[in-house]
């Protein structure tokens, strides 16, 4: 799946915006609060709708968390704006035919019932597509019970945060594996050994690759170790 553009009217900081992705990385720079966060979760949100159980405007919702779960809360706050429109194209590759996916709301749109036209072919298209978004914030190391806390309404986090622990949890590394591993290191031993005292631990897991960090009081060590 390549995503080629995006066009955004009156969606949060965006008026009338549209962006055309180059082939490869593609890389935002700007200011804080000028909106870098709101395109990449938007886009986030479309690469997961390729699942026939997750719906675009729902998604928006769970990953933006507008006040009182409404989508109309991300129409831009400009006299006279009564309604906000998304498009995103995409492909299988930089020449193959587009598929695009829609999402329209107005300031009457009652929770995530917004107008979302595509979404049968962007399921055909891309289905089996997985996609993940890193939040800028460390978070795998409040992992635990983070998800029956979410539902609790205990804590509020968006679907970015709790996407990827479940990632995280579906590559089946424990806990006391990454710690197998982290022992069997002669240098963490050698640390042990000089009375390091080891103050946090957290695990993070990608691509079956377990990076564990050891935040210790006088230096920060950091070692990455493959899955066993």
């Amino acid at each position: 799946m390549i995503i080629k553009k995006i066009k955004l009217e009156n969606y949060t900081v965006f008026e009338d915006q549209q962006i055309v992705f180059c082939p490869g990385t593609n890389i935002f720079i700007g200011e804080n609060g000028t909106g870098k966060t709101h395109i990449l979760k938007a886009l986030y949100s479309a690469c997961q709708s390729v699942s026939k159980k997750t719906s675009f405007s729902h998604k928006l919702v769970s990953t933006m968390l507008p006040d009182d779960y409404k989508l109309s809360r991300l129409i831009t706050r400009k006299q006279g704006n009564r309604s906000a429109f998304l498009r995103i194209t995409a492909g299988d590759s930089v020449d193959s035919s587009d598929r695009v996916l829609t999402v329209s709301f107005s300031g009457k749109t009652k929770k995530w019932d917004a107008d979302v036209s595509g979404e049968d072919g962007w399921e055909q298209s891309f289905a089996g597509m997985s996609s993940i978004f890193i939040p800028s914030k460390e978070i795998l190391s409040h992992s635990y019970n983070l998800n029956a806390a979410c539902e609790l309404d205990n804590v509020r986090f968006d679907d970015t945060y709790l996407d990827i622990l479940n990632a995280a949890n579906e590559v089946g590394v424990t806990m006391r594996e990454a710690l197998e591993i982290l022992f069997a290191d002669p240098e963490f031993k050698s640390a042990l050994l000089q009375d390091v005292i080891i103050s946090y631990i957290f695990i993070a897991v990608a691509n079956a690759v377990v990076t564990v960090q050891i935040v210790q009081t006088q230096k920060l060590l950091s070692k990455t170790f493959r899955k066993l």
